[in-house]
This record gives C-alpha cells, sequence and structure tokens, in this order.
C-alpha cells in the first residue's frame, strides 16, 4: 500500500519456480509472473490505483480487498489481439472492473467498467498505428470522443454517439510534422463525460 502511494509505475519482483507459498501470495497483492522466466514478476498496482478513470473505483473499493486472484502457480500472460497481456480484475458489492496491461510494453491497453468497455492499443510501430475499439453495454446511447495528443501531432476531438449494445472503433497513424514515427503518444478518449487517457509507446525504437 505504501508503495502504491508512491508514485510508481509498477512494482518488480525476482523470486524462484518452485517459491509454492510465496507465489500464491504476490500474486494476491498484485504481482504477475513474467512469461519465459524463472521467475521475474511485475506489479502494475501502482499505475492503476491513480489512472484518472479508475480513481474513482478504488475511492469506494479497496484496491486490494476486492482484487480478484485465483490461486496459481504459473505464468499469467494471456494473448489477445496478438498482445501479450496481464488481467486484473476487481469485484464488490455489485461493482465489477477489469483492466488488461500490455506488460511488454508496460501500458494499460484495456478498462472494461459496467455499462462500457474500451481498447485502446499500439497496433503498428512503425509508423505509429493506435486501434481503439469502444463497447457500449447500456440500453441507451452513449457519447465518446477520442484525441492524440503528441508533440507535432494531434486530431481534433470530435463528439460521437454511440446506440445500445454497439461497438464503434478507430484508428490513428502518428506522426510528427516531418511524417518521422512517434515513440510515444497520449490517446484522450472520453466517454460519457469520463476521461479516459491511454499512454502509449513503441514496443522499440525505430529508426526513422
Amino acid at each position: 500500500r505504501r508503495f502504491c502511494g508512491r508514485g510508481l509505475e509498477r512494482l518488480e519482483a525476482t523470486t524462484w519456480t518452485f517459491n509454492r507459498k510465496g507465489i500464491p501470495l504476490y500474486k494476491r497483492a498484485g504481482f504477475r509472473a513474467v512469461p519465459g522466466t524463472s521467475l521475474a514478476m511485475e506489479n502494475y498496482l501502482p499505475t492503476l490505483v491513480r489512472h484518472p478513470a479508475l480513481v474513482d473505483y478504488f475511492e469506494q473499493h479497496d484496491f486490494l480487498r476486492a482484487l480478484e486472484c485465483r490461486r496459481s502457480y504459473g505464468y499469467d500472460g494471456v494473448r489477445v489481439c496478438g498482445l501479450s497481456l496481464f488481467a486484473y480484475a476487481w469485484s464488490e458489492a455489485g461493482e465489477e472492473l477489469r483492466v488488461l496491461v500490455d506488460w511488454e510494453r508496460k501500458q494499460l491497453v484495456s478498462i472494461q467498467r459496467d455499462g462500457w468497455a474500451v481498447w485502446c492499443f499500439v497496433r503498428d510501430d512503425a509508423p505509429l498505428a493506435i486501434f481503439y475499439c469502444l463497447e457500449n453495454r447500456t440500453r441507451g446511447d452513449l457519447t465518446y470522443r477520442a484525441q492524440v495528443r503528441a508533440s507535432g501531432a494531434g486530431h481534433g476531438p470530435l463528439l460521437h454517439r454511440l446506440p445500445a449494445r454497439q461497438t464503434a472503433a478507430g484508428q490513428f497513424r502518428v506522426s510528427d510534422r516531418h511524417g518521422r514515427p512517434l515513440s510515444k503518444v497520449i490517446v484522450d478518449l472520453e466517454v460519457q463525460g469520463r476521461r479516459v487517457p491511454f499512454y502509449l509507446s513503441r514496443l522499440r525504437q525505430v529508426a526513422p
């Protein structure tokens, strides 16, 4: 809890594969076993608990007590849309929250809350291509807008309306004013007036 309040991005730990008592405890505290190691673990709770789109949930629900975690000893990574992801899920008092983190790029790529779910991730590194997808799970219309913020690049925010039970998707290809690929961008999504930012970067440096 103290580490999560210090503005860190993540915690890292090293243990060993046959640490049968320690590994479930570390996972219960938010650590995830990195595939292909023996055994590196990463914990993204420091970033998640202060994310603008999640902070209100954690003001109402304890981020450790409400964290779901099945007892396991193996790797935690899952593959979705070609991404290597760690999953986090919380459930308390009928309110659920699910988050996916790209552990290779060290960034949040998906948030699922009551009423909506959004994905936003890097599809191609050069030029930097950002894909986003928003799902409206409510019985009414949902409003949203999407904007890329980066040095030398930008797209005007347009307000859209998404009907009930529908999905919307889009893509940005981002470069600087000279056409060179950027290494980092912020995708500012707004869902029902709530800011849902994604801080994205390339997996590796690509020569211009």
